[in-house]
């Protein structure tokens, strides 16, 4: 309030900066319309202003305000928000607005690819890759480099993987030999991108060729996002090994991926070390070693993680995979019940288990219904063939 309305430059970066503070404490408290009202405050006060760090700042304040209308699942408002970041500095020359207005678009087109409106989605980050493709600055290149690939990534879920790959092979070709280390991180996860779509085409060979080719080059590298992106390709490489036959490579790989995940995370946050020893589950199953799998399931029971919603399918499935594999219920049930704090998250998984069992299981309504759909899940599992794996690589933006 002191400095608010002092029309001193250097004073009101101030009052920008600390609006901008303001609006992220009420972002992580949940008051996310507090949020947008404090970042319309910014955009009201320096809108018109050619001072270049305020403009950068309102810039950053309609993108901001954008994201907390989706966290309000105000979609079409957020998406009339980020037009406007594109109406205020599409023409201007400085590399950072020209930033923001990418960033903007690409912000643009998830927001409409989480509404349904694909195609427009599509066009969207095509139109960041026309607009942008020729700037030199390394900045916009990454933007470019990331619509690229969210565009790729976007073709492969919609079920065009060869688009998705054709799209890829445009990024790598534009970037696989630039020396910024922003645009070889944007190469190796497009390069993953590639290798989950050719096993989604049924190409796992080429899958396996292009997950070696990322570990060869980035295996070394020491920065945690690559990092993250070589743990995936040996996920893949894991993955597309066992839809092949090659179990004992498989087996091999799961073991290098275990050794790397201390040091990767995924997208989410969550350690790669689940999914390392998920692997190795499947791939002792693959070689009907049942003692060993039991042991490998006691091995990834040990990195579940009870509030991490997703995991909890991919541990049902794991399950699944077991009891189809021959393993008793009561070994599985055994060690579900060995953590207490577990317990109470499994405890429709474990009723599943000993109804299969052949107990007559009394529990809450809703708890019974939940483990009904489980045991069907188990079911419906039936024997696979061990060359097979519960999941192929997924494309991830």
């Amino acid at each position: 309030h002191r400095f608010g309305g002092s029309s001193a430059p250097e004073l009101q970066v101030v009052v920008t900066k600390a609006l901008f503070n303001t609006a992220l404490a009420l972002s992580r408290s949940g008051n996310h319309q507090a949020s947008i009202s404090t970042y319309d405050d910014v955009v009201t006060r320096h809108g018109s202003s050619r001072v270049p760090e305020l403009e950068r700042q309102c810039a950053n304040a309609l993108i901001n305000k954008a994201v907390e209308q989706g966290e309000l699942n105000r979609n079409a408002e957020a998406i009339t928000t980020l037009e406007e970041v594109a109406r205020r500095y599409s023409e201007r020359e400085e590399a950072e607005l020209k930033s923001r207005v990418a960033q903007s678009l690409a912000l643009k087109a998830a927001t409409q690819d989480r509404i349904g409106n694909h195609k427009a989605a599509l066009m969207t980050l095509e139109e960041v890759a026309t607009r942008f493709g020729a700037c030199k600055d390394a900045e916009l290149q990454y933007h470019v480099a990331l619509a690229l690939g969210q565009k790729g990534a976007l073709l492969g879920r919609l079920g065009g993987h060869a688009e998705a790959i054709a799209t890829i092979e445009e990024l790598l070709k534009r970037y696989d030999t630039s020396g910024d280390p922003k645009l070889q991180e944007a190469v190796a996860q497009a390069m993953n991108m590639k290798g989950a779509s050719h096993a989604l085409l049924d190409d796992p060979k080429a899958t396996i060729e292009t997950s070696k080719a990322i570990i060869e080059r980035f295996g070394a590298s020491g920065g945690p996002k690559i990092q993250a992106q070589v743990a995936t390709a040996l996920l893949h490489e894991g993955m597309a090994q066992l839809m092949t036959g090659r179990v004992e490579e498989a087996v091999e790989t799961s073991e290098e991926l275990d050794r790397r995940s201390l040091a990767a995370v995924d997208d989410r946050g969550y350690s790669f070390g689940w999914k390392a020893r998920r692997l190795r589950v499947f791939s002792q199953v693959a070689q009907g070693n049942g003692t060993s799998s039991v042991d490998a399931f006691c091995s990834l029971y040990a990195e579940f993680l009870p509030d991490k919603a997703t995991m909890i399918p991919e541990l049902v499935d794991t399950v699944a995979m077991l009891v189809t594999a021959g393993v008793p219920e009561r070994e599985i049930i055994a060690i579900l019940r060995s953590d207490p704090q577990k317990t109470a998250v499994v405890a429709p998984l474990i009723i599943a288990l000993r109804q299969r069992d052949g107990e007559t299981v009394r529990a809450p309504a809703e708890v019974l219904e939940v483990a009904a759909d489980v045991r069907r899940r188990i079911d419906d599992t039936g024997v696979a063939p061990m060359s097979t794996v519960p999941e192929k690589p997924v494309v991830h933006g």
